[in-house]
């Protein structure tokens, strides 16, 4: 795999990769997808910027999705 940091291409070699990239609580439509009817209507509280932007870049080149998808923690 190929990075860049600090303006540099590197080549790095790994049997894995771990994306860490906020959640998709901000937004309505993956709420509904992944939590199921209703919750496009939760009024939600904290960062209004976790829309599941690199959530969505990943699995849309391949990656594998991990983890529990259908719950979440609410107040």
């Amino acid at each position: 795999m190929r990075v860049r940091a600090n303006g540099v291409e590197t080549e790095v070699s790994a049997n894995a990769v771990v994306l860490a990239c906020g959640g998709f609580e901000a937004n309505r439509e993956m709420r509904s997808r992944y939590l199921g009817p209703g919750w496009d209507m939760a009024k939600v509280r904290g960062t209004r910027y976790n829309q599941g932007d690199g959530i969505r870049m990943a699995l849309e080149i391949g990656a594998q999705s991990y983890g529990q998808w259908t719950g979440c923690h609410a107040v």
